[in-house]
């Protein structure tokens, strides 16, 4: 008797992934009423009006959207892109030269082991970059540091993660 193997569950790739809701997307706009609200200037601002909403003419997507939506997608998201890659390949040259590890001990060493002002502080600065739109989107690649600086405190990477977004 041959004895079955079992099959293990692997997850699948990232492109499998945004592929699939790329698929998921072009199917809802065949399946979701299309709709729209009237939009209002006020005091520079771009505003809804309120119970302005009206239905308008579907506008289902093609087969060739689905594959011209990924490039595209990136084509416009182009900066922040480069800017995360930039801001990404400087932490890794910090990271090797062991700069990072030097720095977050120094921090730890200033704030005499106290943890909570640490964390506070350190979401203070970037909750304050971010509201001012000075690195909203570099955020992503600041959290390796913030995983590191919480698993020096002994907390867990979600801490870290925290303390930029």
């Amino acid at each position: 008797m041959e004895k079955s193997k079992k099959i293990k569950w692997a997850m699948p790739d990232a492109f499998i992934i945004i592929f699939g809701i790329v698929i998921l997307a072009a199917i809802a706009t065949y399946l979701i009423p299309a709709g729209s609200y009237q939009r209002e200037t006020v005091n520079g601002l771009n505003r809804v009006v309120p119970n302005s909403f009206n239905y308008v003419a579907q506008n289902p997507a093609s087969l060739m959207d689905v594959f011209y939506a990924i490039p595209v997608g990136l084509k416009q998201s182009a900066s922040i892109i480069f800017l995360i890659f930039m801001i990404g390949g400087a932490i890794a040259i910090y990271d090797r030269t062991r700069a990072i590890d030097s720095g977050i001990n120094a921090l730890i060493v200033k704030t005499k082991g106290n943890y909570q002002a640490l964390i506070i502080t350190v979401a203070f600065i970037f909750g304050m970059l971010s509201s001012l739109g000075l690195a909203a989107n570099a955020v992503i690649a600041f959290i390796p540091i913030g995983i590191a600086l919480s698993r020096s405190m002994k907390l867990d990477a979600i801490t870290g993660l925290q303390l930029f977004i």
